[in-house]
């Protein structure tokens, strides 16, 4: 059944919603019987024929990605859900955490690492100013 295209499914489920009866189905589409009852099962229990994975790929477009730089280059100390909230207010489609962390990581963007370097660099200069203030 996963090898079936949307269009033969769509035919499968029309032609049994019109009336015809599972063989006659099967030899329409060129199928085993098995997969018009499954097909129809699909259908009938979910109400849709084709698979999730339709929408699997890129959740944002390049504008989306352009706008979430832009919050980003606002406030750097931002946190995932504040910047996932506020993408989510610019968005038809909301998207999850998980989703603007990837394309975050993808623009190598880690606002909060680089701030953590920046404070790490300043105290060892603070230390090295220090050290080197007491032994003279």
């Amino acid at each position: 059944m996963c090898n079936l295209s949307d269009v033969k499914r769509d035919m499968i489920i029309g032609a049994r919603l019109a009336g015809a009866s599972l063989s006659r189905t099967a030899n329409l589409g060129v199928v085993l019987s098995t997969t018009v009852s499954r097909v129809m099962t699909v259908y009938t229990n979910l109400g849709k024929v084709s698979s999730a994975k339709h929408n699997s790929g890129r959740k944002l477009k390049d504008r989306d990605r352009r706008v979430l730089k832009r919050i980003v280059a606002q406030n750097r100390k931002t946190t995932l859900p504040q910047i996932t909230s506020e993408m989510n207010t610019h968005l038809l489609n909301s998207v999850s955490t998980k989703t603007i962390e990837r394309e975050l990581h993808t623009a190598n963007i880690q606002g909060r690492v680089a701030i953590r370097e920046n404070r790490q660099f300043r105290g060892r200069m603070l230390q090295r100013n220090c050290s080197g203030a007491e032994t003279t």
